[in-house]
């Protein structure tokens, strides 16, 4: 029987629930840290949770923590589901661009840069 705390995390954007623990405290195995004081004497320390640095972690805002899996299960897919949403519309409007900047350059594409215009005007400055 599990007796400690579980809490669900979702990424944003993302479909898979992590199930991580509160209160689940597991050894850690100190290991021997070489320190030489002031006075030149080395001595042996255990590290410890005390002398090691931490820091925040840096996606901090990039994802949301629930206590019910069900309910971190359904806004994972809301969310990929929005996500794809937003893919969608992004693609949308490049698309009209694309069309956009092809009407324009329409001409040059399609007479003024095609290979055979390249090549001729090629043939045409070696022959000088």
């Amino acid at each position: 029987m599990e007796n400690y705390s579980k809490y669900y995390r979702v990424f944003i954007n993302d479909t898979k629930v992590i199930e991580l623990s509160t209160n689940n405290f597991l050894y850690f195995d100190t290991r021997p840290y070489k320190i030489i004081w002031t006075d030149h004497h080395p001595i042996k320390v255990y590290c410890s949770v005390a002398n090691q640095s931490f820091r925040l972690h840096s996606s901090i805002g990039k994802y949301h923590d629930y206590t019910d899996k069900i309910m971190a299960m359904e806004k994972a897919k809301e969310g990929a589901l929005r996500y794809i949403s937003s893919l969608i519309k992004q693609a949308q409007g490049i698309i009209s661009t694309l069309k956009q900047y092809r009407n324009d350059h329409y001409e040059d594409l399609n007479k003024n840069l095609i290979d055979s215009q390249i090549r001729k005007l090629e043939l045409a400055s070696t022959n000088r």
